[in-house]
């Protein structure tokens, strides 16, 4: 009974009919007070890009942003949002401004800037015909300065976000997080990035350290460390030159 009442709720804002929407929700007969459902009745007004219902609907219920979900390991609104492919920009903006705790995790320890590094990395590897690689690099930012954490490791590895960035030699992504005032790079990133044989991400990496000469557990600087890889990169090994001769 209950999911016959969600689905005419859905129906009328997929078909913009907010009076009908209003007038069904004065009568008690929808349990739309109850966060799962709750839930799914604004998710359909942001996939659908329905920004007066999404307002109404957040007001009427009074829906928590970071409420975890019950049937979907955990996850938050901004999590579903930002791994969809189909929601708006704009809405996405909607639901990060009406957040509390940007770096809520799911029950597998995921935070939605990972799901949004993911979905930048995906669209990045893969040829998305309708999807727009850079609404996935704004969503980054715009969490970032919302507060988003990138030193926090991803569930299941040793290694950040950038890590993860510097291994798919996402050039765009590195510098996006470097410049945020909370992140202090780790010195393993720098090693990472001259294996990876990547000199944007390197030079990159170099511009925003405090010092790059710190030895690595084998006891080597990132410039011998450089002259070890299999497949030597002249241009990286003269720009960690130039950089310790400055130093």
């Amino acid at each position: 009974m209950t999911d016959r009442l969600i689905k005419r709720l859905k129906r009328c804002i997929k078909n913009d009919k907010i009076h009908v929407l209003k007038r069904k929700l004065s009568n008690k007969v929808y349990p739309i007070q109850d966060p799962e459902y709750a839930y799914e009745v604004i998710k359909c007004s942001i996939t659908n890009g329905k920004y007066d219902m999404f307002e109404f609907l957040v007001k009427y219920t009074n829906f928590n942003m970071d409420y975890r979900r019950q049937k979907n390991s955990g996850s938050t609104m901004l999590m579903d949002m930002v791994s969809d492919y189909d929601v708006s920009f704009d809405m996405i903006i909607c639901v990060i401004n009406r957040v509390k705790y940007i770096d809520n995790k799911d029950d597998f320890g995921y935070t939605a800037l990972y799901f949004a590094f993911y979905r930048a990395a995906y669209a990045n590897k893969y040829i998305i015909l309708y999807h727009n690689e850079s609404i996935s690099i704004n969503i980054i930012i715009e969490l970032l300065k919302h507060g988003a954490d990138p030193n926090i490791i991803v569930p299941d590895t040793d290694h950040s976000i950038i890590d993860s960035a510097i291994d798919d030699g996402l050039t765009d992504i590195v510098e996006i997080i470097v410049k945020y005032p909370k992140y202090d790079i780790p010195h393993i990133s720098l090693y990472k990035a001259i294996t990876g044989g990547v000199y944007d991400i390197v030079e990159i990496l170099v511009n925003n350290m405090r010092d790059i000469n710190n030895i690595n557990i084998d006891n080597l600087t990132p410039l011998q460390h450089a002259k070890m890889q299999e497949k030597i990169n002249d241009d990286i090994i003269e720009l960690l030159t130039e950089t310790q001769n400055v130093l």
